[in-house]
């Protein structure tokens, strides 16, 4: 568990220092795109309709994932489960 909690911390220290932040939208990124607001956009994080994964506090939304899922295609799976 210790290993688990140590990678997930340096993963995020990653994600929020590199431009791997820029491969990521933020809740009110990917609610602006579906034209929800920001409890909306939580809400639908939440309920797992906006693909996302959590590391400590904060959910990331993969731009890549998200874009596609916007496009139609069926073969996008929210990695939160």
């Amino acid at each position: 568990m210790t290993f688990f909690v140590i990678f997930l911390k340096r993963v995020y220290v990653i994600m929020k220092n590199c431009e791997t932040q820029n491969r990521v939208y933020s809740v009110e990124e990917a609610g602006a795109r579906l034209g929800l607001g920001r409890n909306s956009s939580y809400q639908a994080v939440r309920s797992g309709d906006i693909p996302s994964f959590k590391i400590g506090g904060r959910y990331f939304r993969p731009k890549k994932l998200f874009d596609r899922m916007l496009d139609g295609e069926d073969s996008v799976v929210n990695p939160v489960e």
